[in-house]
């Protein structure tokens, strides 16, 4: 056996001395002893160096005869007898395992297992006993009857059991050998960017050395063995390699490669490849020069008013309308019982949100497409109906098309980044990602809610073809770790191009429920996870690419996170637009009472002159919704607010409403597909079937229409009427999203707050008792409501809620009546995000935004105040004096033009008010004024006819008094002809001018 013996080491037998050789052989070192006239026999020279441990080469290669087991004991255990011949316990079994008579009979052998691990109730112990002419492979197999079980587990549990008898004979597991590859000495170089990783030993044999009867005999002259991967672990342990070991060893010795695996082939060929790739599942994927060497992913937008926060474009699918549409004598062709179409006839249609139609058809389309409704049209009829289901896929490509050119903007872009055109490429590049989505599924893409775009810089060479890698985010949300509970989204996994310089990453985003979020504020990582190469297109199948694809190990933690790679994408403020038209609030009531009542009775004139305007709305409020309330006082009577439907019909309401009409009965006709028998379709599950792909088409044609300039452009809404006080009321969530904590009321004419004090607002819903939110002092326009911190007042986040406004101490002389205008704004600035300078608020783009009519309560609110408790005046001066001051108390000052009517009386009081009763008054009329115009000379005119009256009846001055009962009418146009203030005990002690 050559290369035993290390060199220049002295060798001496009975006196005679040789050196050795590098590379010497036993039989070299007994040649040189006879060479020097000392010739020594095998066993002199093995008795001369068996101690010695400086003469062998490391990892010398030994054919070693069968071991015999020392007589020592008369059993012996497996553990002793490893360690006796320095090898691995596991490996030493498996040598020995189909041995016949080396086990000792009558011997108790167990295996305990572990209930949870083998689905039993509890750890339970297994017994075999050895019998003559056992074997390790035997007893394992005895086990196996009672337990699933292993050669390797029946050693270890059994290694200290006296088990093998002395002075048998035992195979020994050769020895390691370890052969070392020096790798990067001369420099890296790799054979493509994506090449498969394949380790081999080959052992072959001098040609000389073998007979020439085996010498075209392959497996003679060579044998490669393809070597596994293995952790650093010592040769033989117990403990399972696992590939992610092997895997980050790998990357501390070569860092510029990533392993991956997959059985790629070649792309186009269905039979056997010719490659050589196919059976070879480790890959490596270069990461340096002549591979992929950088990739930048970074947010492109930058906002003036946020300089310290780029964020990726926003991208989303604009609704459709965003208004409920209406049309008259709309044509409608009525589903016959053959399955197909009749007659056109006028159908009216009213308050219709398209949305609703346009998911109820993608759905119903998805389900059509399946394979149990398809591999009929397929198969039946001799294949007639092929070219019906053609024409449903054309639908979808057209379909996909045309949905994909309503997605735009979210939000206004910064003038920097320039004018968001059709033509923008990174619009088309986010409109070709939903287009693949689209045609996987249209109900599911159609469903995306936001897309999420990055602009990214890429330097890779060595691929052929195109590749890309490809992944998914991982966001960090520290309000959803602190509540709990989980992530309320999902990213769809996106991919980098890999062969062009400059190019865009889209992001998918879905919400399981929009309503509850306007905003996700998230941390982002870029994960990633395979590798998609060998990209090219098919011939006979449209668009469709084929592809080769490997999944790097430990993707998560050992791509993304290579310094050769920059991805950053930290933080995204995203916002969440909801495609709903928005339901209408539910006025409840509106009503008017005095300021004080009860046992809080006016103390002045100007205190009985207050009253309160009451109005409860009811609504369930989504996450983008913002509610607008205009409080309109001293309303014209004959002025009316009504809803207005729109006049114009889009084609695509128009195929969607004939589609929605007949889907019912259609479907009931095509289920019949799922149970059709024999070689045929009936003819009117054939024109049903036929009707369907009919009406796809013509939606998918409309669809297309739809989006084309000037077919659908965005109308601004009708001016709103005069408005007196305009508000907009904004729920606002506490930080979790679970509950309530607040309302903000935004006050949308000119600050300070002019007239009308903010409103007490009470809230309350079905099972909840009512609470009263606590006000604060408007900041900037805004005033801020709290929830009472107590848990009898939480109302979950998208509960329906009723909420009482209180407009209070408003003066019936100068508000005199009043009414409500309530409506709902979707959408409108989703986005907003906290900055050095405070909120910074992004306008969403107009096409997102929802308003619906502004709905007034049926009638106008008209207060009626009537006191009978006596409200002094005039304690000085005379009479005209006093008269003039009453007149200015009640119409104030200036005094206003108002209709009043005024009767005076004489009082007298006959008996004095004591705690426990009122006085005793008695009282003669003076003079009644029926309703007149007040004006100055009103004032003397009746302090003439009270002193005429005065002179004439000569009443007791002492104790007496004169009395006012007035009468104030509303100024306001067309108001009925009833009284707002009527003050009956005004009073001001007897005096004449």
């Amino acid at each position: 056996m050559p290369g035993l013996f290390t060199g220049g080491q002295t060798i001496t037998v009975d006196g005679a001395s040789v050196t050795t050789l590098t590379g010497d052989t036993i039989q070299a070192i007994l040649d040189r002893f006879t060479t020097a006239g000392h010739p020594v026999t095998l066993e002199q020279l093995v008795a001369s160096i068996g101690e010695r441990t400086d003469l062998l080469q490391d990892e010398a290669f030994l054919i070693m005869g069968l071991a015999r087991v020392p007589s020592t004991y008369e059993h012996w255990k497996l553990s002793s007898l490893a360690a006796l011949y320095h090898t691995d316990l596991a490996p030493f079994a498996a040598m020995n395992a189909a041995l016949f008579g080396i086990i000792a009979a009558g011997v108790t052998l167990s295996v305990t297992v572990n209930g949870a691990t083998h689905g039993t109730p509890s750890t339970q112990t297994y017994q075999v006993q050895t019998r003559t002419g056992d074997t390790l492979n035997s007893i394992v197999s005895r086990f196996n009857t009672q337990i699933p079980t292993s050669l390797t587990d029946v050693v270890l549990s059994n290694q200290d059991i006296p088990l093998i008898k002395a002075g048998v004979q035992l195979l020994l597991p050769p020895a390691n050998a370890c052969v070392s590859v020096l790798i990067g000495a001369g420099g890296n170089r790799f054979p493509s960017a994506v090449f498969p990783l394949n380790v081999s030993l080959e052992i072959s044999r001098d040609a000389a050395l073998i007979h020439p009867d085996f010498s075209d005999n392959e497996p003679t002259r060579m044998d490669r063995t393809v070597i596994p991967p293995v952790t650093g672990r010592s040769a033989g342990s117990n403990d399972p390699m696992r590939i992610a070991e092997f895997a980050r060893a790998f990357r501390e010795a070569i860092p510029m490669l990533k392993l991956a695996t997959g059985k790629p082939g070649s792309v186009l060929e269905t039979g056997d490849t010719d490659d050589g790739r196919s059976d070879r599942d480790l890959w490596a994927v270069v990461f340096t020069d002549g591979g992929i060497s950088k990739i930048d992913i970074k947010a492109p937008v930058h906002y003036q008013e946020l300089p310290d926060l780029p964020l990726p474009r926003y991208y989303a699918l604009r609704p459709l309308e965003n208004k409920l549409s209406a049309q008259k004598a709309t044509p409608f062709r009525a589903l016959k019982d053959d399955g197909s179409l009749g007659d056109p006839l006028p159908v009216d249609y009213q308050g219709i949100d398209l949305e609703v139609w346009a998911r109820k058809f993608l759905a119903d389309f998805d389900l059509f497409l399946t394979a149990p409704y398809t591999v009929p049209l397929w198969s039946l009829n001799g294949g007639a109906l092929r070219a019906t289901l053609d024409s449903l896929i054309e639908a979808k490509d057209k379909l996909s098309q045309a949905i994909a050119q309503g997605l735009t903007y979210v939000l206004n872009q910064p003038v920097t980044d320039g004018p968001a055109a059709n033509d923008d490429p990174a619009l088309q590049s986010a409109r070709a990602q939903l287009i693949q989505r689209l045609k996987v599924s249209l109900s599911k893409a159609y469903s995306t809610d936001v897309i999420l775009q990055y602009d990214s810089h890429v330097i890779a060479r060595g691929f052929d073809k195109p590749a890309r890698l490809a992944g998914h985010l991982t966001a960090d949300t520290p309000a959803e770790a602190a509540s709990g509970t989980q992530p309320k989204f999902a990213f769809g996994n996106a991919k980098t191009a890999l062969t062009t310089d400059d190019d865009y990453v889209n992001f998918l985003l879905n919400v399981v429920n929009e309503t509850l979020q306007e905003l996700l504020d998230l941390q982002l990582t870029y994960n990633y996870q395979e590798l998609e190469f060998d990209i090219e297109k098919t011939e006979g199948i449209c668009e469709y690419e084929a592809s080769n694809w490997l999944t790097f190990i430990n993707g998560d933690s050992t791509v993304s996170a290579d310094p050769s790679l920059s991805i950053n994408l930290g933080r995204a403020v995203i916002p969440l637009p909801l495609r709903s038209y928005p339901e209408l609030p539910r006025l409840v009531s509106q009503t008017t009472e005095a300021a004080y009542s009860g046992g809080n009775q006016p103390a002045s004139i100007a205190q009985a002159k207050e009253w309160n305007y009451n109005m409860i709305y009811e609504h369930q409020d989504a996450a983008q919704d913002l509610i607008t309330l205009t409080l309109r006082l001293n309303q014209p009577y004959q002025a009316s607010t009504t809803l207005q439907g729109s006049n114009q019909l889009p084609t695509l309401m128009q195929t969607l409403g004939q589609y929605i009409n007949v889907a019912d009965k259609l479907w009931s006709m095509l289920e019949r597909l799922l149970t059709v028998s024999g070689i045929g379709l009936e003819e009117n599950l054939q024109n049903a079937v036929a009707t369907f792909a009919s009406l796809a088409l013509d939606i998918s044609e409309s669809w297309q229409r739809h989006w084309l300039p000037g077919v659908n452009a965005l109308k601004a809404n009708a001016s709103p009427q005069t408005q007196i006080f305009d508000y907009s009321v904004r729920l606002v969530p506490d930080q979790q999203g679970r509950y309530y904590s607040g309302l903000n009321l935004c006050y949308n004419t000119v600050l300070p707050w002019p007239g009308v004090n903010p409103p007490d607002i009470i809230v309350s819903a079905d099972g909840k008792e009512s609470v009263t939110l606590s006000k604060g002092q408007p900041v900037s326009g805004i005033l801020t409501y709290t929830f009472p911190e107590v848990s009898a007042a939480q109302f979950p986040v998208n509960t329906r809620l009723l909420l009482k406004l209180t407009f209070s101490g408003l003066d019936i002389m100068n508000q005199q009546n009043g009414v409500s205008l309530v409506g709902v704004i979707r959408n409108r600035d989703l986005l907003k995000i906290n900055g050095s300078a405070g909120q910074i608020t992004i306008p969403t783009n107009r096409s997102f935004i929802y308003e619906t009519p502004m709905i007034a309560f049926p009638g106008i609110a008209t207060p009626l105040l009537t006191w009978n408790i006596p409200f002094p005046f005039g304690a000085s001066g005379g009479l005209v004096s006093a008269i003039r001051d009453l007149f200015s108390q009640i119409l104030g000052t200036p005094v206003q033009e108002t209709d009043l009517s005024v009767a005076i009386q004489y009082g007298y009081t006959l008996v004095p008010a004591t705690a426990e009763s009122e006085a005793l008054v008695v009282t003669m009329p003076v003079l009644f004024k029926p309703r007149f115009r007040y004006t100055d000379d009103v004032v003397q005119e009746l302090a003439n006819a009270m002193n005429a009256w005065n002179s004439w009846k000569k009443p007791n001055p002492c104790g007496g008094f004169w009395n006012f009962a007035i009468n104030a009418f509303s100024s306001i146009d067309g108001s009925p002809q009833l009284p707002i203030l009527s003050l009956n005990r005004l009073t001001t002690a007897l005096r004449s001018s």
